[in-house]
């Protein structure tokens, strides 16, 4: 029980620790409302249990452990939060006509539903951070010795919890702030905020020193 608890404490501060996830969170309320914010946080919680199966399977160490393919990684997740945060930009000064919206609401919903999916996943599976706390901290609390596997899958469904719990509340308080301000120009300024945020965690992660 102790461990768990320890845990749990280790996995909040790293799910309410700032980063792309929540910055992704803002952008996609700003911009598409609450519901999509939603879905981000969905794929948050399918990344973080393909994260801790990695992380059994060996293959967690075998990325960190390789300065190649580390490098690669982060790589790639930089160039995807600049692609983010560029295009969460241009899309912040783009005019919007009231015949965009006329479309299938079925269509739309599914859309949106695949499209804040994906980022929301493809963040957090890119993360860097993800990977370390499934190599550094994730195996010290399972006993490999005996039902590795129940223990795995109920830490990683704590982890998932409390990813959900944090960024579904940011998503509903986001989307009360965005009614407040129910100008047009108000999300307009959040977005870019946030997509400046996003190209200055890309510059980040592109700098961060990778050991061998």
């Amino acid at each position: 029980m102790n461990d768990i608890l320890t845990f749990t404490i280790i996995a909040l501060f790293l799910v309410i620790s700032p980063g792309p996830n929540i910055v992704l969170i803002l952008k996609t309320v700003s911009t598409r409302g609450k519901y999509p914010g939603f879905f981000n946080v969905s794929g948050f919680v399918l990344a973080a249990f393909i994260h801790g199966a990695l992380s059994i399977l060996g293959l967690s160490a075998i990325i960190v452990q390789s300065a190649e393919l580390f490098f690669i990684i982060k790589i790639v997740g930089s160039i995807y939060l600049l692609y983010l945060g560029v295009k969460t930009i241009y899309q912040s000064f783009k005019v919007t006509s009231p015949k965009d919206y006329i479309v299938n609401p079925r269509v739309m919903v599914n859309v949106s539903f695949v499209k804040s999916f994906g980022e929301g996943f493809l963040t957090q599976m890119l993360n860097p951070k993800g990977s370390m706390f499934y190599l550094a901290v994730f195996p010290q609390f399972i006993d490999f010795q005996s039902h590795a596997y129940l223990e795995a899958f109920t830490l990683v469904s704590i982890h998932a919890v409390l990813m959900a719990v944090w960024f579904g509340s940011v998503c509903i308080i986001a989307s009360n702030i965005k009614l407040l301000g129910n100008e047009g120009q108000f999300g307009r300024w959040v977005q870019r905020c946030c997509g400046g945020i996003l190209i200055t965690f890309s510059i980040l992660l592109l700098t961060q020193e990778v050991r061998s």
